[in-house]
């Protein structure tokens, strides 16, 4: 792609996400935003992730016990890559790692997923052990990459009792990622594609994602028929609007809706998942 359609795109895709545009520019593929193209271990790991997120109060177990669901408190842009899903904050990054990952506080996090290296309040590289899917948290575009921090003059500091590579995964985390891993592939491309754009916002103010506050969030479902429903913000509609987005949405999805956009049904594929919003 010539370096200004890619940064076109890349200002554009920001614009949304509101990423640095250094990340943008990384994460932007041949033709469109990058969004969605993303390997196979990735959309495992999205998917794994999308249910622990979305499952809080009296949602699926093992999932809405985790505590996970907590991050989606935070003020956070999500800049997916191909191969590494890259989660940048203005600050707080040491409480959404301890959200994510094993701790006295929150004993379970998303399951099977590691820290790989880690610096205090700034940069965590964490990798999702079964699959080998990467995630990076971090309050700043560039950062150093986990082999630099592992050999360089400045140590990696793992300054929490946080799990590493080393810890093998419990019953409970092996549970999870089978879950997880019994959702078929359609399914998976759409969950993937709601958490990768978790945080986003129209430029124009038609429609953000930047805050889900209910307390209570199921996402459950068997083959390929699933439920998402939730009591608050973001409105139903407003996640139909984003998602069908010209620019920003994702392909080849098809959606019909209730009149009153609390409730709607999303296809891409063999997949269906219905919203319902109870606010």
């Amino acid at each position: 792609m010539p370096s200004s359609r890619r940064r076109t795109m890349a200002d554009l895709r920001a614009s949304y996400t509101r990423e640095p545009v250094q990340a943008a520019r990384a994460g932007v593929g041949r033709g469109d935003l990058g969004l969605d193209q993303c390997s196979a271990a990735q959309r495992r790991f999205r998917t794994l992730l999308a249910l622990h997120l979305f499952n809080r109060g009296l949602g699926l177990e093992p999932f809405a016990s985790s505590g996970v669901s907590a991050f989606l408190s935070y003020t956070a842009a999500m800049s997916p890559q191909h191969d590494v899903l890259t989660v940048v904050l203005d600050s707080a990054v040491e409480n959404v790692v301890g959200r994510l990952l094993s701790t006295p506080a929150v004993p379970h996090g998303v399951a099977g997923l590691r820290v790989v290296a880690g610096r205090y309040a700034r940069l965590y590289h964490l990798v999702h052990v079964p699959t080998g899917a990467r995630m990076v948290i971090t309050d700043r575009f560039p950062f150093a990459s986990a082999d630099a921090m592992l050999t360089g003059r400045t140590p990696s500091m793992i300054v929490r009792d946080l799990p590493g590579v080393g810890l093998p995964l419990s019953a409970d985390e092996t549970h999870a990622c089978s879950v997880a891993d019994q959702v078929p592939a359609d399914m998976q491309v759409l969950l993937s594609a709601i958490v990768a754009r978790l945080g986003a916002g129209d430029p124009h103010d038609h429609w953000n994602w930047w805050y889900w506050g209910s307390p209570h969030m199921t996402l459950s479902g068997i083959a390929n028929s699933w439920q998402l429903t939730w009591t608050r913000t973001p409105h139903a509609d407003e996640l139909v609007t984003a998602m069908l987005d010209t620019r920003f949405g994702l392909s080849g999805l098809d959606v019909s809706r209730a009149a009153d956009g609390s409730a709607a049904r999303l296809r891409l594929g063999e997949a269906e998942l219905h919203l319902q919003y109870g606010g």
